[in-house]
């Protein structure tokens, strides 16, 4: 009675998470990996399999933990050209690791996107930004410190 039983987005997500909580080491590639295969399985037709953003979201967190930030602007640009639309748990996860690394302008530029796409930034994002942009030996610093603190405190978003 289970012979024609397939994984669907679901499980597939199920499974991500697993890895994403693991911490074994390989996690990021293993949530990554999975993404890939429901992608592929998807473009070969199987409707009940197309990754979404929360499946995304995962392996973009894994990576951004483990400091892998070019592996998750990976999955984010790869996300975009399967048209899926990215959500906050796509972007927060890279504005905290840019920041964290002290990109401000990277850190900076994944906020303007994530605003762009009507998408809110928590006051978490943009103190990261800020506290990377203090961080910065950067001549506008002062200037885009003062408007992330105006955005953030007037709710401009």
């Amino acid at each position: 009675s289970g012979k024609n039983v397939k994984p669907d987005v679901i499980s597939f997500g199920i499974v991500i998470r697993a890895w994403a909580t693991l911490g074994d080491g390989d996690e990021a590639t293993r949530a990554s990996d999975i993404v890939v295969h429901m992608q592929k399985q998807f473009d070969e037709g199987s409707s009940d399999v197309e990754p979404n953003s929360k499946c995304y979201g995962l392996a973009i967190a894994v990576w951004t933990k483990r400091g892998e930030i070019s592996k998750a602007e990976g999955l984010l640009n790869q996300m975009k050209e399967k048209n899926i639309e990215p959500d906050y748990f796509c972007y927060g996860p890279l504005i905290s690791a840019c920041a964290r690394s002290n990109d401000a302008n990277a850190a900076d530029k994944y906020l303007e996107e994530a605003k762009s796409l009507s998408i809110t930034p928590s006051h978490y994002d943009y103190k990261s930004v800020i506290n990377a942009w203090q961080s910065s030996n950067d001549p506008k610093a002062a200037a885009r410190i003062q408007i992330l603190k105006n955005e953030m405190n007037c709710g401009k978003q």
